[in-house]
């Protein structure tokens, strides 16, 4: 899926191949966002992951942030991979 523009969501599972481009958002409400075994994500210069106080699940997946992942807490748990140049932030 490659996200055009903005998405608010609640309860995002993602097992597959997930793009935020540059001017993409992902807005989570009240929930984790869980990237899963196999799955790759990529955000692009630009693109924005808004945890809102929530948690990004990173369980057996792949992360390329070269974007910005803010207002929350990245987990990479047992055979995840984060990588880019991107910024975690709190």
């Amino acid at each position: 899926m490659t996200l055009s523009g903005s998405a608010f969501v609640s309860d995002f599972t993602s097992d597959g191949q997930l793009s935020i481009p540059t001017g993409g958002t992902i807005n989570d409400s009240f929930s984790p966002i869980v990237l899963g075994g196999g799955s790759t994500t990529t955000i692009a210069s630009g693109g924005t992951i808004f945890l809102n106080g929530q948690t990004l699940e990173l369980r057996g997946a792949l992360l390329v942030n070269n974007g910005h992942i803010s207002i929350g807490t990245t987990n990479v748990n047992f055979g995840s991979l984060p990588k880019g140049s991107g910024v975690y932030a709190r």
